[in-house]
């Protein structure tokens, strides 16, 4: 996975400055560091639902199908997301769609 994250692959198709990207590269191995905030404090008081969370790893396993990126890899990064769920999700329900608490208040800007 490693190599998929590296500048000379997808990193120049992306904003090099994204905390995602910055995040799985540095998680599985890549040449970049996330800086950004945990889990726990990006995602306080967004209200995110079980729900949203697996249809993001669904969501995000279908990009992955459609780039054409091996199984191995797609393990890999799935791997390191799924344990953060506990971390993202506020709301134990299947629901989607749900809108941004009237408490949240955007983190500043990385």
């Amino acid at each position: 996975m490693a190599s998929l994250l590296k500048p000379a692959s997808i990193l120049p198709t992306l904003n090099a400055t994204v905390p995602f990207v910055d995040q799985m590269c540095q998680g599985t191995g890549g040449p970049r560091t996330y800086t950004g905030r945990d889990m726990k404090e990006t995602h306080t008081n967004m209200g995110v639902t079980s729900g949203e969370f697996d249809v993001f790893m669904e969501d995000l396993a279908a990009t992955l199908d459609d780039f054409k990126v091996g199984k191995a890899e797609q393990d890999e990064l799935l791997n390191i997301l799924w344990p953060m769920k506990p971390e993202i999700v506020e709301v134990d329900s299947p629901q989607l769609g749900t809108p941004l608490p009237s408490a949240f208040v955007p983190g500043p800007a990385l």
